[in-house]
């Protein structure tokens, strides 16, 4: 077997690790032979951290619109000013005469205060302008606040008492200071979509693992114990992942962490791109709708019209024609004359007729429907030629609909008629029912006619177009508006030369 090199990634973590690891064994062992040190080191390296995050934040606030690291950094570098008083206090230390452990405690509590404080602040103005001047004139008067009540006040509870150990103000801060980090972590988690996801997971382990040591501090009896060195190591733990998330990914991955916020921007630019597309659409739309409603308008206008001016006038003539029919003496030419007559005004009555319908349709009046009676019904009044073969393949399933019968029946009839007048020299018509899996009921009327070409199948369901000698163009746009109102759909199929299938779906009741 080949070598397998192991992939660079993996080897600077497991690089980190091994660090890591001696760092714990080498502060342990600190901690062994001069506690004083080793609480020392661990307070420098949280100071230090701290700084690098005010750092960063301050520094590059100016870059970005989110201003999570620029309240972190001003919160930090305050937290940090106490830390130092805190380490400097720190009994063994010396550096404040006659100082006690309860300087220290204090200071400790104060920093965690507002480190907590700050954390949830910081969780609640995510996406939120702030001033720098503004929240750092703030942090510097709690602060001084906090520092005063301490050491000039004497007015901030007592947290240890010699002889006795720790207080219920100092035990019941740290659960209270541990309440409100849980807090800040699920708020955090919330707003996840807010923060780079690396970052968002680094503070929310950092705020978990500080929860942690706070409840480690809770514990001790001596500032010397096992307990307090639990939670300064997992102080240390915390810190590092404030730095990893903070300050090392915003300096590793500027592009992803400090600029995030023109990633956002970019895709909140094309999301209102493609929302602009789409209102671009739906105005064309209701252009288009419009007109029609204009054209609908006309065309009702027109049969109006139409009606008023000559229906009289036709049904005078066909009543005439009808008398003359009826003359014994009627010659076989003039009898001729009288037919075509007659037939040239019934087509007549139906295009008006059509055009009312088509202008001013009614509503339908539903009721549940056996399909397959309709299509019977629909065959049976239709004059198929001889030269044309009809074949029925209906369901065997009882399929029921809710529709207006008449309304159905009419637009069968369309489809029927328009298959009869595409096959002049005769052909093939065929009727087909089926249940599809979404419950729907499929119709298909096939004939092998001389087909639609492709430039006029767009044009199909508009009103007063047709590619026929005689008609207006108004059966197909008359039944597509009827199956809108029954919730129904029909659509077009042809080539050319080959033949059409119209294909009618209704929802099955």
């Amino acid at each position: 077997m080949g070598n397998r090199s192991i992939p660079h990634k993996k080897l600077i973590w497991i690089a980190y690790s091994v660090i890591g690891i001696i760092i714990v064994i080498a502060l342990y062992i600190t901690q062994l032979n001069n506690y004083l040190l080793f609480h020392s080191v661990v307070e420098i390296f949280s100071v230090v951290i701290a700084f690098c995050v005010f750092i960063i934040g301050w520094n590059t606030s100016k870059f970005t619109n989110n201003t999570l690291y620029l309240n972190l950094g001003v919160a930090y570098f305050f937290v940090a000013c106490i830390d130092v008083l805190h380490t400097l206090a720190y009994l063994g230390m010396g550096v404040f005469p006659g100082a006690v452990v309860n300087l220290s405690v204090e200071l400790w509590i104060a920093a965690r205060y507002l480190e907590s404080a700050s954390l949830l602040g910081a969780a609640f103005l995510l996406g939120r302008r702030v001033q720098k001047g503004h929240i750092s004139f703030i942090y510097f008067v709690i602060t001084s606040l906090l520092i005063s009540s301490i050491f000039f006040l004497d007015v901030f509870p007592d947290c240890y008492i010699d002889g006795i150990g720790l207080t219920a103000f100092k035990v019941l801060s740290e659960y209270a200071i541990s309440g409100l980090l849980l807090v800040t972590a699920i708020i955090y988690w919330l707003k996840r979509d807010k923060i780079d996801s690396t970052v968002i997971r680094l503070l929310i382990c950092s705020v978990i693992v500080t929860i942690m040591a706070e409840l480690a501090f809770t514990l001790y009896t001596d500032v010397y114990g096992f307990s307090n060195m639990i939670g300064h190591f997992l102080k240390v733990i915390s810190f590092y992942l404030i730095y990893t998330g903070v300050v090392r990914a915003s300096l590793t991955r500027p592009y992803e962490v400090l600029f995030r916020d023109l990633k956002l921007n970019e895709q909140r630019v094309i999301e209102k791109s493609a929302l602009l597309e789409v209102t671009l659409v739906k105005l064309r739309d209701t252009q288009s709708d419009l007109v029609s409603k204009e054209r609908l308008a006309l065309i009702g206008q027109l049969s109006r019209s139409i009606g008023y001016e000559l229906r009289d006038p036709l049904q005078a003539i066909k009543n005439a024609v009808y008398f003359l029919k009826m003359s014994p003496d009627l010659k076989p030419d003039v009898k001729e004359t009288l037919d075509i007559l007659e037939t040239e005004v019934g087509l007549s009555d139906r295009i008006i007729t059509g055009l009312l319908d088509y202008a001013s349709p009614k509503p339908p009046m539903l009721q549940k429907i056996l399909i397959s009676e309709i299509i019977e019904t629909a065959l049976t009044e239709i004059e198929f030629p001889a030269k044309i073969e009809v074949s029925k393949l209906l369901a065997t399933d009882l399929l029921f609909i809710q529709a207006d019968p008449v309304q159905i029946s009419q637009v069968f009839l369309s489809i029927c008629q328009n298959a009869v007048e595409a096959m002049p020299e005769g052909g093939s018509f065929t009727v087909t029912t089926e249940k599809s899996k979404a419950n729907w009921i499929i119709i298909s009327f096939n004939d092998t006619g001389v087909g639609i070409p492709e430039k006029d199948l767009g044009n199909l369901f508009h009103p007063l177009y047709t590619t026929k000698a005689k008609g207006v163009g108004l059966g197909l746009a008359i039944s597509k508006s009827i199956l809108k109102s029954h919730n129904g759909i029909i659509e077009v199929q042809s080539e050319y030369g080959k033949g059409t299938t119209v294909t009618v779906m209704f929802p099955l009741s």
